[in-house]
């Protein structure tokens, strides 16, 4: 979900990429099809739905939590 989001840049961190991995190892992870997954399809179509988020962007109305920064250090969300 981070991915689709204006958080996305912390995906490169190693501290999170290191948690991560190790609740992959730790635990079942949440999938397409599961109903927690749907649900926040639902709640977040604009992160889920490629379609919906591309029409978003081209009509200017993306969110700006959903909106991917390309200079996370900036004051100005793109």
């Amino acid at each position: 979900m981070l991915a689709g989001t204006a958080a996305r840049h912390v995906l490169t961190r190693r501290s999170l990429q290191t948690a991560l991995d190790r609740a992959r190892a730790e635990a079942e992870q949440i999938t397409a099809g599961h109903p927690i997954w749907d649900l926040a399809a639902r709640l977040f179509p604009e992160t889920y739905n490629g379609l919906l988020r591309a029409e978003l962007a081209d009509l200017d109305q993306l969110p700006a939590w959903a909106t991917i920064d390309l200079d996370p250090d900036s004051d100005t969300v793109r």
